[in-house]
C-alpha cells in the first residue's frame, strides 16, 4: 500500500484483517488481508462511496 496520512488496522482471527485510512489526496481506501497480513487486497470500492464523511474507530 502507498503511503498514506493515516491508517488503521483490525484483525478479526489471525488470518482476516482490514485496513483503512486517507491517501495524501483526501480519498478513503479500504484493503483486505486473508493471509495474516502477507497480501493485502482493495476492497470493493462501491462498499466505501461516500466514506469519506464518516469517521472509523476500533
Amino acid at each position: 500500500m502507498p503511503f498514506s496520512l493515516s491508517c488503521t488496522f483490525a484483525f478479526t482471527s489471525p488470518l482476516n484483517g482490514w485496513a483503512t485510512g486517507i491517501w495524501l489526496s483526501g480519498d478513503v481506501y479500504l484493503y483486505a488481508t486473508h493471509d495474516g497480513g502477507k497480501t493485502w487486497s482493495k476492497a470493493n470500492d462501491t462498499l466505501i462511496k461516500g466514506a469519506a464523511d464518516s469517521y472509523f474507530t476500533h
